[in-house]
């Protein structure tokens, strides 16, 4: 069985999640948190750390901003909105479905 990939917004959401469970946390947490390889990580923390929605101090420790709370805020109502959608687009095309089959069925 194949796994559905995650999108980037996903993983972003995913990494700063596990920044919310605690004040500081190292970059291996994350990295095994967010099943991410040493190189992938590395790529998102550098994305995010330049969008400012976490910050590093100097011991290495990250934590998440007020702005990636604001960005995780968002992608939750984003991805609750987006699987409404995807729910009307089945529906509609359900019904869709049910008009084509009455115009190919032979009425008595």
């Amino acid at each position: 069985m194949r796994k559905h990939k995650r999108c980037y917004l996903r993983i972003v959401a995913d990494i700063l999640s596990i920044l919310t469970s605690r004040k500081n946390v190292r970059k291996t947490h994350i990295m095994y948190g967010a099943n991410l390889s040493y190189t992938l990580l590395n790529r998102y923390l550098n994305d995010i750390l330049i969008a400012n929605l976490i910050s590093q101090n100097h011991e290495g420790y990250y934590k998440i901003t007020n702005k990636g709370m604001t960005f995780l805020d968002i992608y939750e109502s984003y991805v609750k909105k987006k699987e409404q959608v995807e729910e009307k687009i089945a529906e509609m095309k359900s019904k869709r479905g049910e008009l084509q089959h009455l115009l190919s069925s032979q009425s008595p």
